[in-house]
């Protein structure tokens, strides 16, 4: 009967329950013993895998493409959750440049502003630190435009212009009098 074509499969089919039982009693077993030998593995042929991944992908594109299409779109407010979390956009000299793997302040639960406090509008995340990324406030557009003069010191800048303008108004308005 062994040496028949297909007995092993009929075999296993016809055993199937009591093979599966004995092979997850020898992995709850021996658990660290198969992690260790899982990652072993892993790392061994991890190039290989890379590369088959790879060619698949240029070989079967379109479907790769519509698989990633339906994921995105099934699954569109938890990667919008996952991004608003750890990616942060900046620009370095002149070209936009993504930051990830942070880990930012939650997002409002109101999804409002958190200095003027409207929730009607798109939130930035506002970081004052380049060493620390993570310390930030979510502020609508006006707000994160107001914060970052702050931050440039175009508050005190403004300040003195203003004065300089109310003198020289004032002046004028002086010697406009006397004429």
């Amino acid at each position: 009967m062994p040496n028949t074509p297909g007995a092993s499969k009929r075999y296993y089919w016809k055993h199937r329950e009591k093979i599966l039982e004995k092979q997850h009693a020898r992995y709850r077993a021996n658990k660290e013993k198969y992690r260790a030998f899982s990652k072993k593995s892993y790392l061994l042929h991890r190039e290989e895998r890379l590369a088959y991944f790879r060619k698949y992908r240029q070989i079967n594109r379109a479907k790769c493409r519509v698989r990633e299409e339906k994921r995105r779109r099934e699954h569109a407010e938890e990667i919008r959750a996952y991004n608003r979390r750890t990616i942060l956009g900046i620009y370095i000299n002149g070209k936009k440049k993504a930051i990830c793997r942070l880990n930012k302040r939650e997002y409002p639960r109101n999804g409002g502003c958190e200095i003027c406090g409207k929730n009607n509008r798109k939130l930035f995340y506002h970081h004052w630190d380049d060493l620390n990324l993570d310390k930030g406030l979510w502020v609508c557009y006006p707000c994160h435009a107001f914060v970052e003069g702050v931050d440039k010191g175009l508050v005190g800048k403004y300040s003195k212009l203003r004065q300089k303008v109310e003198v020289e108004f004032l002046g004028l308005g002086k010697n406009s009098a006397s004429s």
